[in-house]
């Protein structure tokens, strides 16, 4: 049947069952989806033909639409991966190559630790897949002492609606954390970073040493419409003018443009003019 055993201070034991682990406030925030299960649920698409015998051949023979998981060697850290998507959730990700030795990317998998509901994304092009980022990036550093630094756990990062694998350069002792990598996926461009600043300006605008414009002030007013099927905003900030298209805002920026109001103090950054980020601090009159 399955389920979660919580233990407290005292040795005491609690068998909770699926439904109640899930209902459970004291589980609320830590992934309870058993890990081993993702591996075997990813594994398990391969065995999708008619009867077992049809599985049983093709697995040996065809090798049609036949995925493989993908461990990098040498680390005793196998997939999956526990990432943090950009709605606070936790999900198990599993990277997946087509069978062979090219070390493509096929899909990658993301079970919610939670519930264990999975999500698929298919890529139709051959992409990097994440063996060969860290080949990649050993390339992009070859004085660098690969005696005593490993890179480990290539994790799916999406940047304006590109995939770049991130990889933690890490002391063989597993001791803190030297650089952080991002390969294109697409490219196999490599960018390194050596501090969270760098990292995390990287991931918000997307681009390294960006030029970001601001435009702060109180919102005059707001208003949208459609055009060619697609929303579109005219936003008054004290004396500009702003003109917003959702074709081009992530989906987080336009939850926020949704939620303006007039009076709102604002804050809309603005790098090679496109709005990446936009941050309300308080309400006039309040």
């Amino acid at each position: 049947m399955g389920g979660v055993l919580i233990v407290d201070e005292e040795g005491n034991v609690e068998d909770l069952t699926p439904d109640e682990a899930l209902k459970d406030e004291r589980l609320k925030d830590f992934p309870i989806f058993p890990e081993l299960l993702t591996r075997k649920i990813v594994h398990a698409q391969n065995y999708w033909k008619e009867s077992v015998l049809s599985n049983v051949k093709n697995l040996w023979l065809h090798h049609e639409n036949q995925i493989e998981l993908i461990d990098v060697s040498g680390q005793g850290n196998r997939q999956p991966f526990l990432v943090i998507a950009n709605d606070g959730g936790e999900y198990w990700m599993i990277a997946v190559e087509p069978y062979g030795r090219a070390h493509g990317l096929a899909a990658i998998y993301l079970i919610n630790a939670q519930t264990g509901e999975m999500s698929r994304i298919k890529f139709e092009t051959p992409l990097t897949g994440p063996v060969k980022a860290i080949d990649y990036v050993k390339k992009a550093l070859p004085t660098f002492d690969w005696s005593q630094f490993m890179a480990v756990e290539p994790i799916p990062i999406f940047l304006n609606g590109e995939l770049w694998w991130r990889v933690a350069i890490i002391p063989g002792s597993g001791s803190g954390v030297a650089k952080i990598a991002f390969v294109n996926a697409e490219t196999k461009e490599v960018k390194i970073f050596e501090n969270e600043d760098e990292v995390r300006a990287f991931l918000l605008y997307g681009q390294v040493g960006a030029k970001i414009e601001e435009i702060s002030g109180i919102v005059g007013a707001i208003y949208s419409y459609i055009k060619n099927g697609n929303t579109h905003w005219i936003l008054i900030i004290d004396n500009e003018t702003l003109y917003l298209s959702a074709d081009q805002l992530s989906d987080e920026l336009i939850l926020k443009v949704l939620n303006l109001r007039e009076g709102d103090n604002v804050t809309v950054k603005i790098s090679e003019g496109r709005v990446v980020e936009i941050e309300k601090t308080w309400k006039q009159g309040t």
